[in-house]
């Protein structure tokens, strides 16, 4: 049995700020053989939309920041125009 590590994009519609989630978006980044190379890869995902608010110099930016889950996996986090998402590393076991 084999070992895949999935980054995967997900998000929700967050309308008018109620915290009433709807129209669910999901997106496979990237694939890995390793957990440590897909953790990099979060990590710059979150420097290029760190880079692109920099640059963007507006009031709306998307602010991603890192949360983390009980067992201490990284998630990425950040809003875009009225969206949440979320960014993380999944294990899919492989026959």
């Amino acid at each position: 049995m084999k070992d895949l590590y999935i980054l995967i994009l997900t998000g929700f519609l967050n309308s008018h700020n109620q915290d009433i989630y709807n129209i669910p978006y999901l997106e496979i980044l990237s694939t890995h053989t390793s957990y440590k190379s897909c953790d990099e890869s979060i990590i710059s995902t979150h420097d290029y939309y760190l880079a692109k608010d920099i640059r963007r110099k507006s009031t709306k930016q998307r602010k991603p920041r890192f949360l983390y889950d009980n067992e201490k996996n990284k998630i990425l986090f950040f809003r875009n125009k009225g969206t949440n998402y979320y960014a993380s590393c999944k294990k899919l076991h492989i026959k």
